[in-house]
């Protein structure tokens, strides 16, 4: 069941919300990559990583960041890294 944009399971693990924040983080690095080619600054696309990226990996963070798993750390560092080494 999906809740407030939290995804909880019945048995109250978070590795489906992390499969969630981590695929829409994903798709919202293209906003990044479009930026890039169209010549934004890097005051701009630092503007546009917090404001769209980071917040989507951040969402909601109380509830389920102490309940992560390894695995879900490095997923959602994964997205964070991507963001910012593709496009500082």
């Amino acid at each position: 069941m999906k809740l407030l944009g939290v995804v909880i399971t019945s048995d109250m693990k978070f590795s489906r919300n992390t499969e969630y924040i981590v695929e829409n983080g994903y798709k919202r690095i293209w906003m990044l990559r479009r930026l890039k080619i169209l010549e934004a600054t890097d005051d701009q696309l630092v503007d546009v990583y917090i404001k769209q990226v980071r917040n989507v990996l951040e969402l909601a963070v109380p509830v389920w960041h102490s309940s992560l798993t390894v695995a879900d750390k490095i997923s959602i560092e994964r997205v964070q890294k991507i963001s910012i080494v593709e496009y500082p």
